[in-house]
């Protein structure tokens, strides 16, 4: 089988370069001093943008560099770039921003405000006005980031006309679209070499796009190979999540009220994926006759975020869990023996998420809990927790014991409309060799994979 290789020119100089970055959370920019004049070193900035100063993401975009206003601490303004990398950091600090910080330009920075997103079935008003009692309770996640330990990179340059990427990215086609919009090229002139990553926290899925363009622009404008290099970390939204239960008598749900505010930073991403995703944490396994959702968008100035993992997922499905447990709790019952008893299959929830029967997940929390011996702990931890003296928390076996279930998710939803264009075609010829084409460059991983998969398929040498 057929296999490309990648070969980098190295007639010429490779030119390196840094992002200059709003030292400010927010407000305007009044004027840039460039470093004082030498012929080895250059600034790119919005003017030299080709095409758009945007980076889409899903249906949601944010500026490449800020022109005027500035939107969070750490955004883009220029990109100085030179012979070597230590002398462009040297450089860089001849490099002078005026700022007008936003108390004094408040009318220029209002920010919009986004329409609340609503799931519901039943009539909660009713439900809610028959309840013997009810239980409410607040849940936050708080915002978190990724340490970034090592610098990242991006490879640009041209060869006969043709503007080639060599960076780690999880996503090789949004990095190809996002060059090609911005220095106003057809995508079919943009190669992207993937490079190999490891982004536990998808790390690799929008820096590598903005570092990239950054270095196209800085290749064709210098026509030269460019390598520029950053450090940006990672930030997961904080969530806080306030639940409203309505119970019978015998403590079970009747009705149920949720609402969860998410603060996306200063560009809101994913804004229709994360309503999906929040929302199928947050639908409990318990049967109600009513419920609503309700997932509120915030601005700040604060880094964008997106993707880490998941896109609240795991803190909309935390939230549902402990309020699970303080249900049964409030009613003196074991949180094991609760969730067995009240947990059934609902046509409201398997139109968000499908999941295995709920039966196999009873199975699931007896095994668990009688090889954990989860009923005697938890009583023991109880008894303690209502003790006049408890315990101090800094002891291993006084910090309680706790239960949680939920179903695993990965990526998009399924009835996502973000796709990716990527083309491959298979062609065996008269010698009997299997020839590739795709329209991104493979991995070696990948290229492997291919190669034992394609060789069983057809019955022909992986050589």
């Amino acid at each position: 089988m057929a296999e490309k290789t990648l070969k980098v020119p190295g007639d010429n100089k490779t030119i390196h370069g840094i992002v200059i970055r709003s030292n400010i959370e927010s407000g305007s920019i009044i004027g840039i001093t460039p470093p004082k004049q030498d012929n080895r070193f250059f600034l790119v900035g919005p003017k030299d943008i080709i095409g758009r100063n945007a980076v889409d993401v899903y249906t949601d975009s944010f500026p490449l560099f800020a022109s005027t206003d500035i939107a969070y601490k750490g955004q883009p303004i220029v990109a100085l770039f030179g012979p070597d990398a230590e002398m462009v950091e040297v450089k860089s600090r001849e490099i002078e921003i005026d700022f007008q910080l936003s108390v004094e330009i408040q009318a220029h920075q209002e920010k919009q405000e986004h329409a609340p997103l609503r799931y519901q079935w039943g009539n909660l008003e009713e439900v809610f006005s028959q309840a013997e009692s009810t239980l409410e309770k607040t849940y936050s996640d708080r915002r978190v980031w990724t340490r970034e330990d090592t610098v990242s990179q991006a490879t640009t340059w041209l060869e006969d006309d043709v503007l080639k990427v060599r960076v780690s990215t999880q996503w090789p086609f949004h990095v190809r679209d996002t060059v090609a919009e911005i220095c106003g090229r057809p995508r079919k002139s943009v190669v992207v070499y993937p490079m190999p990553y490891f982004a536990p926290k998808d790390e690799k899925l929008i820096q590598p796009s903005i570092l990239s363009a950054i270095a196209a622009l800085a290749t064709l404008k210098n026509k030269s190979r460019v390598q520029l290099s950053s450090r940006f970390p990672t930030y997961k939204s904080p969530i806080t999540i306030t639940r409203k239960t309505a119970l019978d008598a015998t403590g079970k749900p009747l009705a149920e009220e949720v609402e969860a505010v998410v603060d996306q930073g200063s560009f809101p991403l994913f804004t229709a994926e994360l309503f999906k995703q929040i929302l199928a944490g947050l639908i409990p396994l318990y049967q109600l006759q009513a419920f609503c959702a309700t997932v509120r968008i915030e601005e700040s100035h604060l880094p964008p975020s997106h993707f880490f993992g998941d896109l609240g997922y795991s803190s909309a499905l935390f939230s549902t869990e402990a309020h699970t447990s303080a249900i049964a709790r409030h009613y003196q019952m074991n949180p094991s023996n609760w969730r067995i008893k009240q947990y059934a299959d609902g046509k409201e929830r398997a139109a968000i998420m499908e999941t295995l029967p709920v039966s196999k997940l009873r199975d699931l929390i007896t095994t668990t809990c009688t090889v954990s011996d989860f009923a005697r702990h938890s009583a023991v931890y109880e008894l303690q927790r209502r003790a006049k003296h408890p315990l101090s928390a800094f002891l291993n076996y006084s910090r309680g014991i706790g239960i949680s279930c939920g179903a695993g998710i990965s990526g998009f939803s399924t009835d996502s409309p973000f796709e990716s264009s990527a083309k491959i075609s298979v062609t065996l010829d008269a010698n009997n060799q299997v020839l590739v084409n795709s329209s991104f460059f493979p991995m070696r991983k990948t290229t492997t994979l291919w190669r034992s998969v394609i060789a069983k398929m057809l019955s022909v040498e992986k050589d």
